[in-house]
């Protein structure tokens, strides 16, 4: 038997606790059916959940990916992710 990892409930984002199917497709991400729609699990992604408890602060205005990292716009700053750091413009 393998052991626990992550946990996937409304407290950690998912938008219902009720799945009806699941489905991995060929990138190894989760598919899951449930009452209220379709949830998508990245999970080989580094980021799950990327919140204000995790310093991003402000309503998201944009996001997109270029060269590797994750540009992602709020109302408040503009911040950066890639496999080795997260910052905000700020920061520079």
């Amino acid at each position: 038997m393998g052991n626990w990892k992550t946990v996937f409930d409304k407290t950690t984002g998912l938008q219902d606790q009720n799945v009806r199917f699941a489905y991995m497709d060929q990138e190894k991400n989760l598919w899951l059916g449930l009452d209220n729609g379709i949830s998508h699990l990245a999970l080989n992604s580094p980021i799950q959940q990327w919140n204000n408890a995790q310093g991003l602060a402000g309503g998201v205005v944009f996001a997109n990916t270029y060269q590797g990292s994750l540009y992602v716009s709020t109302g408040l700053d503009l911040y950066y992710f890639n496999k080795k750091t997260v910052r905000s413009r700020r920061e520079h």
